[in-house]
C-alpha cells in the first residue's frame, strides 16, 4: 500500500489525477473531500487485502 500511495502522490504532484473506474470518481487530492475519499478507498483496500 505504501508503494501505491507514493506513486499516486508523485503523479498528483505532476498534475495527474487518479480515476476510480468502478465508481467513476476522479480524485486529484487537491481538495479536502478528495483527500478523505482517497484515504477511505485505500483503507478499505488494505482491510480487504488483510482479510484475504
Amino acid at each position: 500500500m505504501q508503494h501505491f500511495l507514493k506513486i499516486v502522490n508523485d503523479l498528483n504532484s505532476r498534475g495527474i489525477s487518479f480515476h476510480r473506474l468502478q465508481e467513476n470518481i476522479t480524485l486529484n487530492k487537491s481538495t479536502a473531500t478528495c483527500q478523505l475519499m482517497f484515504h477511505l478507498f485505500t483503507a478499505f483496500a488494505e482491510f480487504e487485502r488483510n482479510l484475504i
